[in-house]
């Protein structure tokens, strides 16, 4: 990006960097579900789904895929769905893999890490759950400390 984009960029929301695959088409329902799905499997890892993790998971939502809170709500009641056993883990991670760019996985990750963390207790299940769907999604280890490093960043 050149100076004179950053400088027209200044201010402006955010981009919603999950409203989008890889190619620049806006996501479709199994996409969407696919990644929202895994963030709930996240939260409820650790057999809590607590407000902190919903609230982390809803915000996430409306800043990644640029939509309102009820909006991002509804994301989280359709996703609910897609969740195992009507999808295996596999096949959301798949859909992710294919689907979005390395960016967009890190941007996915990172948010997956601020759900595992939202409680302040990161369970050894979180943890290798995290690690395992980083992994799934085709992030090389060095990539997924990097997207760990993003929640850090804001």
């Amino acid at each position: 990006m050149s100076i004179l984009d950053r400088i027209r960029r200044f201010g402006e929301r955010p981009p919603a960097e999950l409203a989008t695959d890889r190619f620049g088409e806006p996501v479709d329902l199994h996409l969407r579900d696919a990644a929202v799905a895994l963030l709930l499997e996240a939260a409820y890892g650790d057999t809590e789904f607590v407000e902190d993790e919903r609230k982390a998971i809803r915000k996430g939502i409306e800043r990644e895929f640029g939509v309102s809170e009820i909006e991002a709500a509804a994301f989280m009641d359709s996703a609910q769905g897609a969740r195992p056993p009507r999808q295996t883990l596999r096949s959301l991670t798949d859909t992710v893999r294919e689907r979005y760019d390395e960016g967009q996985k890190l941007r996915l990750m990172a948010l997956l890490w601020k759900v595992v963390g939202a409680d302040e207790r990161i369970a050894r299940f979180e943890q290798v759950f995290a690690d395992w769907v980083a992994s799934s999604v085709g992030l090389t280890p060095a990539e997924w400390k990097r997207a760990k490093s993003l929640v850090d960043e804001g």
